[in-house]
């Protein structure tokens, strides 16, 4: 039953980055054209009306914004906290509780404009949770490609993934037309930087099985300093 009231993955994406009353907007117009059911509509209306609630009123994010800040400073020093543990195989110690699973959606959607959504985006990047993960990279794709503040934190990182990458890119393979030419020579640097801890990560490696994905992870750092500069010139010669 719960597979059919599922909305498409296209929808998901289009959802990312709204407010609860811009999402319960974008509901009544997909049931208007026929989108989607009319049980889908209120079983969605139902959910995101109940989580917004108990986020305001259980949680108490909303009473004030310095305290909600303060809470948001304490949910990500939290998951940073975690991630200096990446390589543990207690894939527990990871799990996300529905609370914060709520929090993330709510300050993704009610603190859009504060900086320290960059920092969320580039932990939820690298966070082993998959939800998370595509939460974060559909944000970044709707709502941060070319901005600097946030691409230069994300290069700024320890650990760079893989999904970073791929978002310099537009589907045809080529760096996205968003960055500008003063952004990318802000960030060629810092990718530079990153591509030499990949060389000496990769030779670093405990095995042979580490060094050859190391080697894959080297590759496309390589490609991209390669495809970077390209960009920086052909924007330069315009």
């Amino acid at each position: 039953m719960k597979s059919k009231l599922n909305l498409s993955t296209d929808q998901n994406k289009q959802l990312v980055g709204l407010t609860v009353k811009e999402r319960l907007e974008t509901l009544k117009m997909w049931l208007e054209n026929g989108e989607i059911t009319s049980l889908q509509f209120q079983y969605f209306k139902d959910r995101w009306i109940k989580r917004a609630t108990k986020i305001r009123g259980t949680k108490n994010l909303s009473k004030s914004r310095t305290v909600a800040e303060g809470e948001f400073n304490q949910l990500i020093d939290g998951l940073r906290s975690r991630l200096r543990f990446i390589n543990s195989e207690d894939e527990g110690f990871f799990r996300l509780s529905e609370d914060e699973r709520q929090a993330i959606s709510y300050y993704l959607t009610e603190y859009s404009r504060s900086s320290k959504i960059d920092d969320l985006l580039v932990i939820g990047l690298r966070y082993p949770d998959e939800d998370f993960n595509l939460l974060s990279f559909a944000y970044v794709k709707r709502l941060r490609m070319g901005i600097e503040s946030f691409w230069v934190k994300a290069w700024e990182d320890s650990y760079i993934p893989a999904d970073t990458i791929r978002l310099m890119y537009d589907e045809d393979d080529k760096i996205s037309k968003s960055f500008s030419l003063k952004v990318l020579e802000t960030l060629f640097p810092l990718i530079r930087k990153q591509c030499e801890k990949e060389v000496l990560r990769m030779w670093a490696s405990p095995n042979y099985e580490d060094m050859v994905r190391e080697h894959k992870r080297l590759n496309s750092f390589n490609k991209l300093v390669k495809d970077v500069s390209k960009k920086i010139n052909s924007l330069r010669n315009e």
